[in-house]
């Protein structure tokens, strides 16, 4: 628990990390998602609908983690966690690496944009957050829910949120660790659900290392917006052409 002497605030840990998010992202402008944008090769519109937060006393970035509720069909007004990164770290491996308080139980990265009232029966599971993002970037309509696993493995208890899902999409990285991830997922999804499928990268002529790689690949960091309609059917194209149902990923 916590008080502040100076609001005379309490509560959780989770009440807690929703305050400072929200006192952060009320500070966030459109200059500051514009500059993670030219960074990072996604839209400044995503970061905002996703309501990623500069801490600018902090020198650092916010990632809010929503939790949503299949029985009730809705948000929770709390976040279940708070990742956060330095880009301005010395370290460059590190700067966009994003942590998580290891003190609250880990759900799948959840941006909070889907309809609550209405919740999608497919999901694309993606890679970490960077990609879930990439992923809205390339297809903003889609009525899919878009998920992100966070960190290594995949847990059991992920699937208390996905209650509603009948069909699951993997579309973990291109690497030794993301086809074991892929199996380790597909392992305990299928607990529960019994259509799932995997982008096949090895399908691809020029497969790269991840969903944000091959948005970027194809629609460059420095978006056009004259062109974003065709680059996005590309990207949906793609990936509708490379999923498979798998038996196992070979690792």
């Amino acid at each position: 628990t916590w008080h502040c002497k100076r609001c005379d605030k309490s509560g959780n840990a989770k009440t807690l990390i929703t305050l400072i998010h929200q006192q952060a992202f009320a500070l966030t402008t459109g200059l500051h998602h514009q500059f993670l944008s030219e960074i990072r090769g996604i839209s400044p519109k995503v970061f905002h609908r996703a309501k990623w937060a500069y801490d600018e006393r902090n020198s650092r970035w916010l990632v809010p983690y929503f939790t949503y509720n299949p029985d009730k069909k809705q948000y929770s007004q709390f976040l279940n966690n708070l990742g956060y990164f330095y880009p301005e770290s010395p370290n460059e491996d590190t700067r966009y690496k994003i942590k998580k308080a290891g003190a609250l139980p880990l759900y799948l990265y959840n941006p909070g944009i889907h309809s609550d009232s209405e919740p999608p029966t497919t999901l694309y599971l993606c890679e970490g957050e960077w990609d879930t993002l990439a992923y809205l970037d390339a297809d903003p309509d889609s009525k899919a829910m878009i998920l992100g696993k966070p960190g290594s493995g995949f847990n059991q208890s992920y699937l208390q949120t996905l209650k509603h899902i009948k069909t699951v999409i993997t579309l973990l990285d291109n690497d030794p660790a993301g086809r074991k991830q892929t199996n380790q997922a597909i392992e305990v999804l299928r607990t529960q659900i019994k259509d799932i499928r995997s982008l096949d990268w090895q399908l691809m002529e020029s497969p790269v290392k991840d969903i944000r790689d091959l948005w970027t690949d194809i629609s460059g960091f420095q978006k056009n917006e004259a062109n974003l309609r065709t680059e996005r059917s590309k990207f949906r194209s793609i990936i509708v052409q490379h999923v498979t149902v798998p038996e196992a990923v070979p690792e």
